[in-house]
């Protein structure tokens, strides 16, 4: 009896709130209350995602390129993205990374890939957040797929403007040459999955992508776990 008593009085000392809609959570719940859960709504539109990065000139052939949720403002999906960016809460990139992984698996997404390579943050916008977002989705969909995450293929040579700072017309000069493959990097024949926490104008992705697809052999996917539509 004593023992279960023990997490009502946690709860009760500590109470812990829904990331997307700040309800105070039950004892049984967990970062996510269930009503947001069924609120977040799956994108499914992935021609869509193709058109962008088509625009911004990538041409590379790609295994696997999709979004969990349809990013939208005001709505769950957003919250959560928000939750993780500006609001200290990285224990919710995991969990989002780990309802993607379990909800698209089964769907065959990840057949094939070889790795999760998160799009990297530099060193100055980490430091500050404490933590790149991508990194943790990435390690969300790992625990559930058991594909490890590689953090050691692509960095960020310097700061740029925040995206959502900058019009459309100038995202892509924004992000041009930003990325550079590390010294070290072991990449030749594998197939790499791209992982990122939003796509809009597709603009960050698609550098990524012309940055990686010179190298020997290499099969890129790209995920994000939500999309604009």
């Amino acid at each position: 009896m004593a023992r279960a008593l023990f997490p009502s009085l946690a709860d009760f000392l500590f109470p812990r709130y829904c990331a997307g809609c700040g309800r105070r959570l039950a004892v049984t719940e967990h970062l996510v209350c269930p009503e947001c859960v069924f609120k977040i709504a799956r994108f499914n539109d992935k021609n869509s995602i193709f058109d962008r990065l088509y625009r911004w000139d990538v041409r590379t052939p790609m295994l696997h390129v999709g979004a969990f949720a349809s990013y939208h403002r005001r709505e769950t999906a957003a919250h959560l993205v928000h939750a993780l960016k500006f609001y200290n809460k990285p224990e919710i990139g995991r969990w989002m990374g780990q309802w993607a992984a379990t909800s698209m698996q089964p769907e065959g997404f990840f057949d094939g890939v070889d790795c999760f390579v998160p799009i990297p943050l530099s060193r100055t916008r980490r430091r500050e957040r404490g933590y790149n977002q991508a990194e943790l989705i990435a390690q969300g969909l790992s625990a559930v797929t058991s594909i490890p995450v590689d953090t050691s293929l692509i960095y960020r040579k310097h700061d740029n403007t925040a995206q959502t700072h900058v019009n459309l017309t100038d995202r892509a000069a924004n992000v041009q040459d930003v990325f550079a493959i590390c010294p070290d990097a072991q990449a030749e024949g594998r197939s790499v999955m791209l992982v990122d926490d939003v796509i809009t104008t597709g603009a960050t992705m698609s550098n990524a992508i012309k940055l990686l697809s010179g190298i020997d052999g290499i099969r890129l996917s790209v995920f994000s776990w939500a999309a604009v539509p």
